[in-house]
């Protein structure tokens, strides 16, 4: 049995939305670590089924722990979160040093990620005096004015993801930072456009290491590529973590930006080797189809409107509004239906040649 100080304590954070996720990440970071892993997933939420259906998944000859820590939704219910696809659960990582006494570096990664080189070439750098390490956003980096005013933010700090953070748990303790972190939120809480990255970004002003970015290549990384410096550049030729930050992801678009979102096979890969793997593959064959037709519906009609609009100004409102309501029932119905339809049993008759044998998501 290892020590258990050569194991590398993980946070993940997830609600019940996620937690194929969190599967899929758990099983990417262990099939290319040297080091054992002790997982600590942050509960908001995750159903009795799905927790079991994250620990069936799991087959790795790397030990490894697993544990859930339930969290009171009370304690971050009243935080901003402006974001309609950002969750409550991603204020869990302000709590993490507090969660653990007895661990004194960790890293924390959000569930949108893959992992394909060994975590513990991340955990090894060391923070110096730094509580925390972290990836600059590049697109804040080269477009940044706009945060720089709204988060009162100094001329050489570079905003960062708060989706991979190696944290000094010790130094975060000793200098009460949860609690500084709280204040903030609370403070800026009509400025904050992205949740606790925001706040995090406005506390560690100019006072975080600055890790190597091939630990957290993200969509736009890839999308503007020409933009970015040479090391930006190798990192995105051979990320060691590749992150789905954003709205759109592997498992509900194969684009982004409406263009062919690079590593989309790689998430389905390690999806394939879930319990969730034909969950996953039904609604994302089933909302794509439902996406498009609403598309199309929904065009018809601003058609049909712009061509009514000096006539019923205030009845195209209502009608928007209805509109909006029946999308959302819809997309509710499609979600009730594709539980109560979908049976593992059939799963070879519904999806026969949909998924070939790479893991990919046949077109």
């Amino acid at each position: 049995m290892v020590n258990k100080q050569n194991k590398i304590p993980i946070f993940l954070s997830s609600d019940n939305n996620y937690a194929p996720m969190v599967a899929t990440t758990i099983l990417s970071i262990l099939s290319h670590s040297s080091l054992p892993v002790d997982f600590y997933v942050l509960d908001s939420g995750i159903s009795k089924k799905n927790k079991t259906k994250i620990i069936k998944s799991i087959k790795s000859e790397i030990d490894y722990s697993l544990n859930f820590i339930n969290i009171d939704m009370n304690l971050i219910s009243n935080l901003t979160t402006p974001e309609h696809y950002l969750s409550y659960a991603s204020y869990n990582r302000l709590l993490i040093p507090e969660i653990n006494k007895n661990l004194k570096k960790v890293i924390y990664s959000d569930v949108d990620i893959i992992c394909q080189d060994d975590i513990a070439e991340l955990y090894r750098l060391d923070l110096g005096h730094y509580a925390i390490g972290a990836i600059p956003d590049v697109y804040y980096k080269y477009n940044d004015t706009d945060v720089r005013q709204r988060l009162d933010l100094n001329e050489n700090h570079h905003y960062f993801y708060s989706g991979l953070l190696l944290v000094d748990c010790e130094k975060w303790r000793e200098e009460n930072i949860t609690s500084k972190l709280f204040q903030i939120s609370d403070r800026y809480k009509e400025k904050i456009h992205q949740g606790d990255q925001d706040v995090l970004n406005i506390y560690f002003n100019s006072n975080y290491k600055e890790i190597n970015p091939r630990f957290e290549v993200t969509n736009l990384m890839i999308k503007y590529s020409d933009f970015l410096n040479e090391e930006e550049k190798q990192a995105v030729k051979k990320p060691a973590i590749r992150h789905y930050e954003s709205e759109e992801k592997p498992w509900n678009k194969k684009s982004f930006l409406n263009e062919p979102m690079r590593d989309f096979d790689l998430f389905w890969q390690y999806a394939k080797l879930t319990i969730f793997y034909s969950e996953l593959k039904f609604n994302f064959i089933i909302m794509d189809k439902l996406k498009n037709r609403c598309k199309k519906l929904f065009s018809h009609l601003m058609y049909l409107l712009g061509h009514l609009k000096g006539f019923f100004s205030e009845t195209i409102s209502v009608i928007f509004y209805l509109f909006n309501l029946f999308f959302g029932i819809i997309v509710l119905i499609a979600k009730i239906l594709t539980l109560k339809i979908y049976s593992p049993t059939k799963e070879k008759d519904i999806f026969k040649n949909i998924i070939n044998n790479k893991g990919r998501v046949a077109k």
